[in-house]
């Protein structure tokens, strides 16, 4: 059942001015702090690459308000996973009196613009589906970019060269498999694979739009928690924070943690994807980043990776070489992953980046560097 936050959501701001990143913060109404995201994927086509702020026009604007109902204090401070639909149905331009909601990207240096409409957000995380629906927002636009791959390049070709026999290279195996033993194997049997192509619906009984999750997964975690049972729980004294470091400092102390592909009670299916086309390699990575999202797993997208190379890399490196805790699914802690540390590219920036303030600096020292002679002068003995 999706997490929906419709009445609690004050304001926000949104950032998606970098590629397959969207951050920002929403204010919830009776909450001390802002509700963070950090999520991999883009916008809707409305608002891909917009920075954008937004206020519900019906949020109190009493300082006293009612705080959020009990089933919010379960909800992580620090939202990651990846973007749902991210769109707004305008109903037309405060500024210029017309249909068009958002200035033309033509025209960066024009003045931000607002406008006013139905917002809908929706993303999977830790607490699983949530959606923010405002009927009634005032939004403005602020700063546009264009979202592209810089670079270019198939980063994930070499990954993990793919020997005679391996997954992928018989036309049998076309579907993935992150089973117990971390091994990738599988068969789709007709081509089929447990993706749907259905699109979202407005309706708001549709629970999964993006089908991004099994039919019996809900219940097969709400299984998992009805039966997990950690005698630091039973402490009703400790806050949620204290409860959870201290299992946290348990299991770094204790427990070895289990390679990502182990973490899923059951094996979880990927279709490979060179056998699919790039809509279906983006509803297969948000697929199993939704999956991970609900252990704090995240993955942070460069500039130079492609969906499909992302997806290529959780696949074959991350999942199967990376390590984390089963016992920490719900739970505030988040565990990032990036592109980056995979990217010739970006080493190549860091490096360029790190020689240039190392010559700057050794430039900045030569200039101030006194003569050894003038020192001597200068001393007492």
């Amino acid at each position: 059942m999706a997490c929906r936050l419709d009445g609690h959501v004050v304001s926000g701001e949104i950032f998606n001015t970098t590629n397959y990143s969207v951050h920002g913060w929403l204010e919830v109404r009776g909450w001390n702090h802002p509700l963070l995201l950090q999520l991999t994927g883009n916008c809707s086509d409305d608002l891909a690459g917009w920075h954008f702020r937004f206020e519900s026009r019906s949020a109190s604007s009493d300082p006293h308000a009612e705080a959020a109902s009990p089933d919010l204090e379960t909800l992580a401070t620090q939202q990651v996973g990846p973007t749902g639909r991210i769109t707004m149905v305008r109903r037309g331009d405060t500024a210029r009196g017309n249909s068009e909601a958002v200035r033309p990207k033509s025209c960066p240096d024009c003045p931000p613009v607002k406008t006013q409409g139905r917002l809908y957000l929706e993303w999977f995380s830790q607490n699983g589906r949530i959606v923010v629906e405002i009927a009634d927002s005032d939004v403005e636009f602020v700063e546009f970019q264009e979202l592209s791959v810089s670079g270019g390049g198939e980063h994930g070709a070499a990954l993990r060269p793919e020997e005679p026999g391996e997954a992928g290279d018989s036309p049998e195996s076309d579907e993935a498999e992150l089973t117990a033993s971390g091994d990738i194997s599988g068969d789709l049997g007709d081509g089929e694979s447990f993706f749907s192509d259905a699109q979202p619906a407005d309706d708001d009984d549709e629970e999964d739009p993006y089908d991004l999750f099994p039919r019996d997964l809900q219940l097969q975690l709400d299984l998992q928690a009805s039966q997990t049972d950690w005698d630091w729980i039973e402490d009703e004294d400790k806050s949620r924070a204290i409860r959870e470091m201290e299992l946290m400092d348990d299991l770094i102390e204790n427990s070895p943690g289990v390679v990502l592909s182990d973490l899923f009670d059951n094996p979880v299916k990927c279709p490979l994807p060179d056998e699919l086309d790039d809509e279906q390699v983006e509803k297969a990575l948000k697929s199993l980043l939704a999956e991970l999202a609900l252990f704090g797993i995240a993955m942070d997208v460069c500039p130079h990776f492609t969906p499909r190379e992302v997806y290529r890399l959780l696949l074959h490196e991350v999942c199967q070489e990376e390590r984390a805790y089963p016992e920490l699914r719900n739970t505030q802690w988040v565990q990032h992953y990036s592109t980056s540390d995979y990217c010739e590219l970006c080493q190549a920036e860091f490096d360029q980046e790190f020689d240039d303030r190392d010559s700057d600096a050794e430039g900045s020292f030569g200039e101030l560097d006194p003569d050894e002679d003038d020192l001597d002068e200068d001393l007492p003995f």
